[in-house]
């Protein structure tokens, strides 16, 4: 029997302090019930059942701002996808780990430098921190460990083995001796550390994977990072969670503990020592046990294989380099040794580097004899492609330069134009890297990638490419954003540029999302105005059954003037694909069919409810199939004609749409359905007089299976729906509102900045801004406050998403709905009074949009409030106390758009005279630098030294103490200053504060000035003549303004505030 050999286990808890000493411990072997139900072993992962995470891989709700599959705020779990990291969740944001409440799975590569935003792949580990109290005690570390001081022998508990799969890893199987260490603070762990350790224990009883292994695992708040060497066989290490011996680290098992996922980066300090083959050190051990087996794996060198040494001279001829192998994916140096057909001691003799079991890649060259690696540096493909290097957890540039031969300044050269290349420090597992010149690779796919060239399933394009090339394909539906994740939006979460420092494609700026297709989120298609803007109002038919507010069809033109449609809603369907008025609007119908008014008469049908409700749903979806849209275009024509309507119009909500309640999800084919009816009704329509438009959803998760390109070929205009973007229907959605993970905050309906977002994503669809008529609502929205003093957008509501606890509409009787009214101070409400929506009709109209749609009519009519503040002070009491706020606000804002009238009139013919006093300011520049810069007085003299001598006098020192003396007759004399800069910042400062002059307007040249010539008469009577031409002023490096006064821009007051008037329109309209 060979000698004894000792492998060290390192493990490092912080419970209650970082400072704590390092500490070792050995693992209970107990299989957690969790993982005997939902592990990587189980029967519903191997055959396949069905289990998955909640959202459906490429499903992802696309107003989550990453886009990242988190099912109900964590990973995907565990036991649906396996346990290789490439399929597990990537997140880019450690919040994510932290605000998981389940325990997790995770990894990330160790050598960058670790940040918030680093890119973690990880998985939900079973049914998260809430355990049994059976369990509990089987994991609490006290009871898994019995402890003696050093030097005394503790036997540990008896432990149970998971049936785990088998691997050699291409080498054979021994066991060594191991012994076991531990400090004072492994006492203290807890249920976490221990939960934890077990779910790393587990993960790697059931690991076939061959080569180092690092993850981590969290439970609760306690992170703990395990590291398995090279040459441990992972189903042992999962039995003894953890060893070290700083000479062999490839046979090391460590596992270091961290608090909290802020105090992370302890772990992964210590991940990169092991990895590296440094020690992580222990204090005040205690010996835990002793006489532990601990499965590796050696070299399987039999008697009959022969030896380097008797092999033929062909193999072994006298020269420097050495005979190389390549390292296969999965290779330890027990294995490679094998192929060799040497002993393991032998391949570490001529292989001397230290750390180089723990760091074996794909594609590197080892030596099976003595002498030095022959340069065998990676050529490209035989296509043209680089050679390629895949990203592992614990990958630097260096450590790959080095095993390939080149150098890291190579590395940065072959990836210029590498798909996500963001540098050295920022490498991500799985990143496929060029090691060699050559074309672009493809990068590998990413598990939910909606967009991009990760999308599963994209192939290789063909003929020559560059990383450029990659970031068009598989583009967003409606032209939306790929963010730099691949996920589908509209926001500038997913629209904004960021390229990183590198400038290759699909690399962007750590911190950031990035965007590699049709980015930006400007309203695009809007060049050319309409050749008239429409106004269309709602009218809801049956407003005969509220208590209020209720309207005859009667009373539609004489109430509202300036309407130039009127959509009657709604009509409906029968079975056989007929139209349908129902028996409580049929009235109201009749008398709408009789008016002969101005606007156009449309007929609208399906809307909200008959569209989802379980009755009549499926009524949509077939009639618009191929083997009924005929007929039922027939029938709507009929209609038409029957009754003289101006147009039909279409609210069928939504085809294609995957979650509408209590009805089964909609089909991919509807949408394309639709467009095929509506093309059909547009030739029978023929393109005269009557109007045919369909409503759509404002929301990119319900319009993108719309071709809205295609359905405006055919459509006189679109219904735009930019109202109710939040409602009730909000409550426990953690999509709905950004920055709101409960989905329940206060937010408007008819919110500006999300409708000129809704006006971006469609235009950028290929939608002419002409064809959309803009949504504007005549209704409230109200949500119950959770606080009552809380009314900021981050406060939340109560309720669920069915049921809204606001005080129902005084008319509509309907809770959160038209609940202007109110409740005391328990109720916030949402709405459009006449001013707003007027500012947002304008809003529209200049952006050269088709028209405003209005829901709705019946529904229109709201408190105006005293106009000044003096009638509010004398009113108040008669104002409802939760009104007050606003009747003041809307005082207030009227006196602003008084004043900006008012501006608007005094400020005519204002820019002509402006453009006068210009030139007058440009005109006077050089006078004001002469007193600026004038002796004995001039503000500017004290930053500048200065020379000066006339015939009397000559000095050197500060202007300021500058004299020029001479005669003052007729005959002074030459006088001479030189100025040189002493305080330039000081000096400009002062001439802008003092004269308004910039310094881009002056340069500095020597300036003389010559005295007036008194001509006595002719010479030798009058000798003062001849003596002319030396009397004058000489000023040396002196300031003049420049001769070309066009770059002279003289700051206008009127700018700063025609500037600022949009963005008070934009605040008017938030208002």
């Amino acid at each position: 029997m060979g000698p004894r050999r000792s492998l060290f286990f390192l493990f490092n808890l912080l419970a209650g302090s970082l400072a704590q000493n390092e500490t070792l411990i050995t693992k209970n072997e107990t299989y957690p019930t969790e993982f005997k139900t939902d592990g990587f072993n189980s029967t519903e992962y191997k055959f396949d059942l069905g289990i998955k995470p909640l959202v459906p891989v490429g499903e992802i709700e696309a107003t989550d701002p990453r886009g990242s599959p988190l099912v109900d705020g964590c990973p995907v779990l565990c036991n649906a996808v396996g346990p290789d990291p490439a399929k597990w969740t990537r997140i880019h944001d450690t919040d994510d780990l932290k605000n998981c409440e389940e325990p997790l799975l995770f990894d990330f590569n160790i050598c960058n430098e670790l940040s918030r935003y680093i890119t973690v792949r990880a998985c939900t580990v079973g049914n998260g921190p809430k355990k049994s109290s059976a369990r509990r005690s089987s994991l609490t570390l006290p009871r898994v460990l019995s402890t003696r001081r050093s030097g005394q022998t503790v036997k540990p508990q008896a432990v149970e083995h998971a049936n785990a799969p088998s691997n050699s890893c291409g080498a054979k199987k021994a066991t060594v001796q191991a012994s076991t260490l531990a400090g004072p603070s492994v006492l203290k762990g807890g249920d976490s550390a221990g939960d934890a350790m077990s779910h790393i224990s587990t993960y790697l009883s059931n690991s076939t994977h061959c080569g180092s292994t690092i993850v981590f695992a969290k439970s609760n708040s306690t992170i703990v990072g395990a590291f398995v060497g090279a040459e441990v066989e992972n189903q042992s290490a999962g039995r003894i969670i953890q060893t070290f011996r700083g000479s062999r680290n490839a046979r090391t098992v460590g596992v270091f503990v961290a608090e909290t996922v802020d105090s992370m980066s302890r772990a992964q300090e210590a991940m990169q020592s092991w990895a590296s083959g440094r020690c992580v050190g222990i204090d005040a051990a205690w010996e835990l046990a002793g006489n532990l087996t601990l499965g590796v794996f050696a070299a399987d060198k039999s008697d009959n294989v022969t030896t380097i040494e008797s092999r033929s001279d062909s193999l072994l001829q006298a020269r420097a380099d050495c005979t190389a192998i390549q390292v296969d994916s999965g290779d330890i140096c027990a294995a490679l040794a094998s192929r060799c057909g040497i002993r393991g001691a032998d391949f570490l003799k001529f292989n001397t580097k230290t750390d180089l079991c723990s760091k074996l890649i794909p594609k590197q060259w080892v030596c099976c004899s003595s002498g030095t690696l022959p340069d065998k540096k990676p050529k490209p493909d035989s296509d043209g492609t680089c050679a390629t290097h895949k990203i592992i957890a614990k990958d630097g540039c260096f450590a790959i330069a080095e095993n390939y031969g080149i150098k890291q300044d190579d590395i940065e050269k072959f990836n210029k134009k590498t798909w996500g290349w963001a540098g050295c420090s920022r490498l991500q597992p799985d990143q496929i890297i060029c090691v060699s010149e050559g074309n672009t690779p493809m990068p590998l796919p990413i598990e939910g990638a909606a967009c991009g060239p990760q999308k599963p399933g994209t192939k290789k394009p063909s003929g020559k490419f560059n990383g450029d090339d990659l970031a068009k394909l598989n583009q967003c539906p409606l032209k939306a954003c790929c963010s730099g994740w691949g996920f589908c939006g509209t926001t500038v979460e997913f629209c904004t540029e960021s390229p990183a420092d590198t400038g290759a494609p699909g690399a962007f700026k750590a911190g950031t999302n990035g965007c590699i297709s049709n980015c930006g989120t400007d309203i695009v298609n809007n060049d050319k105005a309409p050749a008239s803007f429409s106004r269309v109002g709602y009218f809801q038919a049956y407003n005969g059954n509220r208590d209020c507010l209720r309207m005859d069809a009667t009373e539609i033109e004489s109430q509202f003037d300036g309407l130039t449609h009127v959509h009657f809603a709604f009509a409906g369907l029968t079975t056989d694909f007929n139209v349908n008025i129902a028996s409580n609007v049929k009235d109201q119908f009749d008398k709408f069919n009789k008016l002969k008014p101005k606007f156009k008469k449309i007929i609208s049908f399906g809307g909200w409810a008959e569209s989802t409700e379980p009755a009549t749903y499926q009524r949509y979806r077939d009639a618009v199939k191929p083997a009924n849209r005929e007929r039922f275009a027939n029938n709507v024509m009929k209609f038409l004609d029957d009754h003289s309507l101006d147009g039909v119009d279409f609210d069928w909500e939504y085809p294609g749409a995957p979650d509408m309640p209590d009805i089964p999800k909609g089909e991919a084919v509807d949408a394309q359905n639709y467009l095929r009816f509506l093309t059909i009704m547009r030739e029978k329509m023929g393109t005269g007089e009557r109007t045919l438009s369909i409503a759509l959803p404002a929301s990119f998760w319900y319009l993108k299976p719309f071709p809205v390109d295609k359905m405006a070929e055919v459509l006189d205009y679109f219904i735009y729906m930019t109202y109710d973007l939040h409602g009730q229907w909000d409550h426990s959605n953690k999509f709905a509102n950004p920055g709101c993970p409960t989905g329940n905050c206060l937010r408007s309906h008819v919110n500006l900045t999300e409708t000129e977002n809704a006006l971006s994503m469609i235009t950028k669809a290929g939608v002419p801004a002409s064809k959309i008529f803009v949504g504007i609502s005549s209704y409230g929205r109200s949500f119950r406050m959770t606080d009552p003093e809380c009314d900021g957008p981050m406060c939340t509501f109560t309720g669920t998403p069915k049921i809204s606890d606001a005080e129902p509409g005084q008319c509509t009787g309907t809770g959160g709905y038209n609940g202007t009214q109110g409740n005391g101070r328990t109720d916030w409400a949402a709405y459009m009074d006449d001013v707003t929506k007027a500012n947002r009709v304008k809003w529209i109209k200049d952006l050269n949009f088709g028209g405003t749609t209005d829901w709705a009519i019946d529904l229109a009519g709201w408190f105006e409030g005293p106009p000044t503040l003096e009638d509010l002070e004398k009113k108040i009491d008669e104002v409802p106390s939760h009104c007050r706020n606003m009747a003041l606000v809307k005082i207030l804002y009227d006196r602003l758009e008084k004043a900006i009238t008012e501006y608007n009139e005094v400020s005519k013919d204002y820019d002509d005279k402006f453009g006068w006093y210009a030139e007058w300011v440009k005109d006077a520049i050089d006078a004001q630098l002469d007193e600026f810069l004038a002796i004995g007085r001039g503000k500017g003299l004290k930053y500048m030294d200065c020379t000066w001598e006339t015939r009397k006098n000559k000095g050197s020192g500060p202007c300021e103490e500058a004299t020029l003396q001479y005669d003052l007759g007729l005959n002074p004399g030459p006088r001479q200053v030189v100025f040189k800069m002493r305080d330039e910042d000081g000096f400009y400062k002062a001439l802008l504060e003092e004269t308004g002059i910039q310094k881009e307007w002056i340069y500095w040249r020597d300036h003389a000035i010559n005295d007036p010539c008194t001509v006595c008469g002719p010479l030798p009577t009058c000798p003062q003549q001849a003596q002319c031409s030396m009397n004058y002023y000489m000023r040396k490096n002196f300031p003049r303004r420049i001769s070309d006064t066009g770059k002279i821009d003289v700051p206008n007051p009127k700018e700063i505030v025609d500037e600022a008037i949009p963005s008070i329109d934009k605040l008017r309209a938030t208002f």
